[in-house]
C-alpha cells in the first residue's frame, strides 16, 4: 500500500522485509531522495489534577510505585509533560508510555474463578495491540493436553475466545509436578496472529 504524506513524502506499507533495502539504496541517493523507516509511536497517558508543586521526578515516582507490576521494561516512559494554566494549583500531565504491558496472572486454587477471570478479561479489553497472556491458571483441561477437565475450563474457554487468542502449551509437557503427580495448569496465551512467531515454547525447570 503507498499513501502520500505530506512534504512530497509517500508512505509504503508492506509485510515485505526487503524493503529496507531502500533505506541505503545508492540510486535513490544519487535521485536526491531518502527513506528511512517510521519512529515508533508510544501511547500517551493523560493523569488530570494533578498538585502543581509535584515535581516531574515525584510524578514519576507516584505512577511507578502504583504500576509497578505492569511496568514490562526499566525505561517504560519516553517523556513528560504539563499541560494547562501552570498558575492554578493543580494541572494535568502526559506520560508516553511503552506499548507493551505486564500483568502477572496467579489465581490461588480456592479463589472464586468467574471473579479473577473477570478481572483479567476487563484488563485484557483495555488493551490495544497483540497480548501474551502466561499465568498460573490452577486448571486442568484435555484443551491444553491434560488429562482431565475440571469446572474452571468453561471460563477460559470464553476469555480465548473474547480475546482472539490461541493457548501454545506443549503436548506431554506437563507445568507441574509434585509427589501426587503431573499436571497443565499453568498456561501460555497469545494473540492467534503471533501463533506463526512462536517455534520454541518450552518448560523451563531451572528458572525460578
Amino acid at each position: 500500500m503507498v499513501i502520500k504524506v505530506k512534504n512530497n513524502g509517500v508512505l509504503i506499507e508492506s509485510s515485505d522485509p526487503q524493503l529496507e533495502n531502500i533505506i541505503h539504496n545508492e540510486k535513490l541517493i544519487e535521485a536526491g531522495l531518502f527513506a528511512k523507516l517510521p519512529e515508533k509511536q508510544w501511547p500517551k497517558l493523560i493523569f488530570y489534577i494533578i498538585p502543581n508543586n509535584l515535581t516531574e521526578d515525584e510524578f514519576i515516582d507516584h505512577v511507578s510505585d502504583n504500576i509497578k507490576n505492569e511496568l514490562p521494561v526499566e525505561n517504560w516512559f519516553k517523556q513528560t509533560f504539563k499541560i494547562g494554566d501552570r498558575n492554578k494549583d493543580t494541572v494535568n500531565w502526559i506520560i508516553e508510555s511503552h506499548p507493551l504491558k505486564r500483568k502477572y496472572c496467579y489465581r490461588p486454587p480456592r479463589e472464586v474463578p468467574q471473579i479473577f477471570f473477570e478481572n483479567l478479561n476487563s484488563w485484557l479489553n483495555e488493551l490495544d495491540g497483540y497480548k501474551i497472556v502466561a499465568g498460573d491458571f490452577n486448571c486442568r483441561s484435555t484443551l491444553w493436553f491434560d488429562r482431565i477437565n475440571d469446572a474452571t475450563v468453561p471460563i477460559i474457554e470464553e476469555l480465548v475466545l473474547n480475546n482472539n487468542l490461541t493457548i501454545i502449551n506443549s503436548q506431554n509437557v506437563p507445568t507441574f509436578e509434585n509427589e501426587f503427580g503431573t499436571s497443565h495448569i499453568d498456561l501460555t496465551m497469545i494473540s492467534y496472529d503471533l501463533n506463526e512467531f512462536i517455534t520454541d515454547w518450552e518448560i523451563k525447570s531451572d528458572i525460578i
